[in-house]
């Protein structure tokens, strides 16, 4: 009779731990059975599958036509409240002559600093200056 009841209690006790070794195995779940944070990468009953898969998903919408347009996205120009008509300001715009000297700039003799259109209108007055004496003498 004693035999019997061990043999009845190590049977149930080695069901016992088959049922739990075939759970861990089929689950994943190795070391930490009751671990809430398993993440396993073998999908299981428990964990589903992705929904909606990549494959399900539905074709990406891409505009179409003018870069400008169809990808300007900021957000001050679409801003009705606070948007602001620009105001054009009329800029002085200075001579060359009236700016200061370019460290490495080109200084020709009697020209100036190249790309100076005052020195350029000196030369102009000069030679009319000049052929108007030419001619004055030539009168006389």
């Amino acid at each position: 009779m004693r035999r019997s009841l061990i043999r009845l209690s190590s049977s149930e006790i080695g069901r016992g731990i088959w049922e739990d070794i075939k759970k861990r195995v089929t689950t994943g779940k190795f070391l930490r059975p009751d671990d809430v944070d398993d993440i396993s990468k073998s999908p299981a009953k428990e964990h589903l599958w992705r929904y909606p898969s990549p494959g399900d998903q539905p074709e990406a919408s891409v505009p179409q036509g003018d870069y400008e347009k169809v990808f300007n996205i900021s957000y001050y120009d679409r801003d009705a409240r606070r948007h602001h008509a620009k105001e054009n300001v009329a800029v002085e715009v200075k001579v060359n002559s009236e700016l200061p000297p370019t460290p490495g700039a080109p200084y020709v003799q009697g020209e100036g600093i190249k790309g100076d259109d005052f020195h350029a209108e000196e030369r102009k007055r000069r030679a009319a200056h000049l052929s108007a004496l030419e001619t004055k003498g030539t009168k006389e």
